[in-house]
């Protein structure tokens, strides 16, 4: 019996650790095991190394597309994204998108606040060519530098419509309406009935 254990336990212990975690898999301390390595597996593949952001884009260049993109966003709020693709650099915000000549790697899109596009429309850092790149989770061109994600940042929910006072504008409208002769009672039915019709759809 002791010489066939042993031959077992020697190709146990050359094959993978797979085996042992299913053996184990109920117990609590190897279900914190494998759920800390999935984390972390999953977050490596979410989000490349900083060091793989790293581009170089003309000084002139790239100020004039922050400053097609500053006019569009104005005062608002919000991210402007930046992607990387066919050596083109990318920056989008409130709708607009302009793209200038980069070379480097960038493997996904960043997103910085717009506050980032208009600073550095109004006064780009000194150097030439600009170095953008991520570093600690910020948006770096060349000294400049401020926080930035892989993901845009939730915009917080728009506001909803005051109530419509309904009085209010069927006096309005019969105001305007009087040199027509169409007086507040018409246009009472004429809604009431509209509100029938749409109850019964």
């Amino acid at each position: 019996m002791r010489r066939n254990c042993l031959p077992w336990r020697k190709t146990a212990q050359k094959r993978s650790c797979r085996p042992l975690v299913f053996m184990d898999l109920y117990a609590p301390e190897y279900r914190r095991i494998v759920c800390a390595n999935s984390a972390r597996c999953c977050a490596s593949m979410m989000q490349p190394s900083d060091s793989l952001y790293d581009l170089e884009v003309s000084r002139a260049d790239l100020t004039q597309t922050l400053k097609i993109v500053a006019r569009a966003i104005g005062k608002g709020s919000g991210d402007a994204s930046f992607r990387f693709e066919n050596g083109s650099l990318s920056v989008e915000a409130a709708n607009t998108v302009a793209e200038t000549a980069a070379r480097g790697t960038w493997p996904l899109p960043i997103f910085a606040g717009v506050s980032w596009v208009r600073r550095l429309a109004k006064r780009m850092p000194a150097g030439n060519p600009i170095r953008l790149r991520v570093e600690a989770g910020r948006l770096c061109a060349n000294r400049y530098s401020e926080p930035c994600a892989w993901t845009p940042r939730e915009q917080p929910a728009a506001a909803e419509p005051p109530p419509i006072d309904e009085d209010l504008l069927i006096a309005e409208a019969a105001r305007i309406l009087k040199p027509l002769r169409v007086r507040r009672s018409q246009l009472e039915k004429l809604i009431s009935d509209a509100h029938t019709r749409g109850a019964a759809t």
